[in-house]
């Protein structure tokens, strides 16, 4: 490892295939933390973009995949990765692991004062295994005025038992993790973030979601389904727009506003953050694929709600 002695956070980035978020990512990590190991888990990308960028950092930052890894390392699929990197913080001895994804984005400084608020977070909730730093999706903001409370250390949210379908209450696959819990209470990820969220319901396990998030999906992004980018998924995407709209730093000003704001305001991605070259008026998605299409409303929104429900038939 470039950095053998311990550190209080590991940054895992998660990638496949998509060279120019990752090149975002690795740099918005790079640019907003001091002293955190960095480790890219790729998943066998094979486009030459992706491969680059991998190849641009390697020396600053340890690389990981399937195919590059020591045959007892088992690698492969999202949560067999997020199961290794859990695995690799506990014999580093490092006590909480930042999962984040290639198509996600540090808009701001990772502070002394954020890893303390974690710290405080899991020391008040000792149930917890997850700190979910994401700003919150606006769409869901009508069900959280209701459904999602401020902690009494007024560090975190929680959100209710009953909290619909689309929001999970207690599982996230990014976020901060407290490895030792993690491993303790769930001994391994299940395959699918579904699976996890179950799990931690039964065990009542809840995820808290900072009051002060540093970290956010980038909106109408490119994806894939099942390592696969269709013919059906390529068209759907474009005619929603999708592409590459990486966020502006915060700003100093912005930024001090925001973390001394009251905490009753629910931050949202929406209210604090700029994407460059995105429309300011269309709703932002984060999934990609015919959510992107069904977010842009008008005739674009009814073809993606009919190819929604066609793919509901025939599957």
């Amino acid at each position: 490892m470039h950095n053998s002695s311990p550190v209080p956070l590991s940054i895992y980035i998660f990638s496949f295939n998509r060279g120019q978020f990752l090149e975002n990512c690795i740099s918005s990590v790079k640019r907003n933390t001091e002293n955190c190991r960095i480790t890219v888990v790729d998943d066998d990308s094979y486009d030459p973009e992706t491969l680059n960028v991998i190849q641009k950092h390697q020396r600053q930052i340890d690389v990981v995949s399937p195919s590059t890894s020591p045959s007892s390392i088992r690698l492969g699929g999202l949560y067999t990765n997020m199961n290794f990197a859990i695995n690799h913080c506990k014999d580093a001895g490092t006590k909480y692991a930042l999962f984040i994804q290639d198509d996600m984005q540090v808009v701001r400084s990772i502070a002394a004062r954020d890893l303390a608020e974690v710290e405080n977070f899991f020391d008040a909730n000792e149930q917890a295994i997850q700190l979910q730093t994401c700003f919150l999706k606006k769409e869901f903001q009508h069900r959280d005025a209701t459904m999602m409370t401020l902690l009494a250390t007024g560090s975190a949210y929680v959100r209710e038992d009953d909290y619909p379908e689309g929001g999970h209450a207690y599982f996230s696959a990014v976020g901060v993790f407290h490895v030792e819990r993690l491993i303790n209470r769930l001994e391994t990820l299940r395959d699918t973030e579904d699976k996890n969220n179950e799990l931690c319901k039964k065990l009542g396990i809840k995820i808290g979601w900072s009051a002060t998030p540093f970290m956010m999906y980038l909106p109408n992004p490119i994806s894939y389904r099942g390592r696969q980018r269709t013919l059906a998924l390529r068209a759907s995407e474009w005619l929603a727009g999708s592409g590459f709209y990486p966020y502006q730093p915060m700003s100093a000003d912005i930024t001090n506003r925001f973390l001394t704001r009251d905490y009753s305001e629910i931050p949202y991605a929406e209210d604090w953050l700029t994407a460059s070259g995105f429309r300011r008026g269309v709703p932002w998605n984060y999934a990609g694929g015919l959510s992107s299409l069904v977010a842009q409303g008008g005739w674009r929104g009814t073809i993606g709600r009919s190819l929604q429900r066609i793919r509901r038939w025939t599957t």
